[in-house]
């Protein structure tokens, strides 16, 4: 049985409203099984956490969704579950592992693995750019990334450097 599965199965159809934030979980929460502990990006439609897999005590980042004014709610939270599920599918190098997700005290949310690294935008700098034939192999990685989830039916919608990670360490 999945993460998505089991998280679905506790899910009740009308969850009270939540008390917590999105984007100010304290450290010690705990959603799907990941007890988190410190905040480590915000996007448009959510922040990221890092945590730690209770049952495994591997290292997790957790995405949670945030309502976007003016947004149909219910719509949109299912959109982020959907594209979540989808991408429990996909195993490719250049691609984050997403393990599951589902709703818990009225947070949306996403289990994926920890990378290390950052984002690309931290070199879109002129001082921290990267040499151009290390950008072409990114953007080579990247291209063969995405046409692996094409081929599997998943489309990214949101290409953008704050979106890649990488890790001059492990490169």
């Amino acid at each position: 049985m999945s993460l998505f599965t089991r998280l679905a199965a506790r899910r009740s159809g009308a969850e009270p409203s939540s008390p917590l934030n999105a984007d100010a979980l304290p450290s010690g929460t705990v959603l799907g099984g990941v007890t988190l502990a410190r905040a480590i990006g915000r996007g448009a439609t959510a922040s990221v956490y890092a945590g730690l897999d209770t049952a495994t005590q591997t290292p997790r980042a957790v995405k949670v969704w945030r309502a976007q004014p003016g947004i149909d709610d219910a719509a949109s939270r299912e959109r982020f579950l959907q594209e979540a599920q989808r991408a429990t599918g996909l195993a490719h190098p250049g691609i984050v592992r997403v393990f599951g997700g589902g709703t818990q005290t009225g947070l949306t949310f996403i289990v994926m693995e920890l990378l290390a690294g950052s984002t690309l935008a931290r070199y879109a700098a002129t001082e921290q750019r990267l040499p151009e034939p290390l950008v072409l192999d990114i953007a080579a990685q990247l291209a063969e990334a995405l046409a692996h989830a094409h081929r599997q039916g998943v489309l990214h919608r949101d290409v953008k450097p704050s979106n890649a990670l990488f890790d001059p360490v492990t490169r």
